[in-house]
């Protein structure tokens, strides 16, 4: 996990929302698929 200062301008996936469900899918996205999560929180 890092933090970036600027968003990405392109995102497959945005999450929004940072409580259990949204990081656990997030962290779920990244382990099984190559593509960058985005969660805002």
């Amino acid at each position: 996990m890092f933090y970036m200062t600027t968003l990405p301008s392109k995102a497959k996936v945005v999450i929004i929302g940072g409580g259990i469900h949204g990081l656990s899918t997030a962290w779920k996205l990244s382990k099984l698929t190559k593509i960058l999560v985005t969660s805002l929180s």
